[in-house]
């Protein structure tokens, strides 16, 4: 093009190139390839941006921590040692994804991934915090289902046939067996009544939003309407 374009218009013509951002498997990572994430938070929210930096492999976050960031080189070689020490905590990447989301969303947009980041993962405090939004994009991945409120309008309504009508456990009888063994939770929150009814005021997030887990991993949506 450049070569073209000089011949064209009879100038010297210069340019620049960038290597391509390729995986340690050699697969491009970008738009085309599918895998890309945005600048733009209505593109790519700060919760997404610090996952994606944050599901990053060994392979590649020595890499990508010298591409992406402002590190210096002392910082760099410490957090890379730190994280061979210790990689099951996968500090690199925790540092990555803290770097990248700082550089794009600023302090308030690292704070708010690390907030939905901790909700996922089981914490309580974290989870009551976050709007209505946060909440479809933290848990987008597990199942949902939509309840009417005036299931609770005018009577009192039972945990287990919440769980029952949302389809988080096939019957009332598993829901209640579910309860006696401590595996299920309301909004992190572990129920255990069999008894125990439905209250807006704590088992209603923002959004009228309810997340239900059983056991440490399987959520499940209701969204009340």
């Amino acid at each position: 093009c450049i070569e073209v374009y000089s011949r064209c218009l009879l100038l010297l013509s210069k340019g620049l190139t960038v290597p391509l951002l390729v995986s340690s498997s050699g697969e491009k990572i970008g738009k085309s390839a599918g895998n890309a994430v945005w600048l733009s938070p209505a593109r790519t929210s700060p919760y997404k941006l610090y996952q994606h930096f944050l599901r990053t492999t060994d392979q590649d976050v020595g890499t990508l921590l010298k591409q992406f960031t402002f590190l210096g080189m002392g910082e760099l070689e410490a957090a890379l040692s730190s994280h061979k020490e210790r990689p099951e905590e996968r500090l690199a990447q925790k540092c990555l994804a803290e770097q990248v989301t700082r550089l794009v969303h600023g302090e308030d947009g690292f704070r708010h991934a690390v907030t939905a980041t901790a909700a996922l993962f089981g914490d309580k405090d974290a989870l009551t915090k976050l709007p209505g939004d946060v909440l479809e994009q933290v848990f987008e991945d597990a199942p949902s289902c939509s309840l009417p409120r005036s299931l609770f309008l005018d009577r009192a309504l039972g945990l287990v046939e919440v769980v029952a009508r949302s389809g988080a456990l096939k019957s009332k009888n598993e829901a209640r067996r579910m309860i006696e063994s401590g595996g299920l939770y309301v909004n992190h929150q572990r129920v255990e009544s069999i008894k125990e009814a439905f209250d807006c005021s704590s088992h209603m997030l923002p959004g009228d939003i309810t997340v239900l887990r059983i056991g440490k991993t399987r959520h499940h949506l209701v969204r009340w309407h």
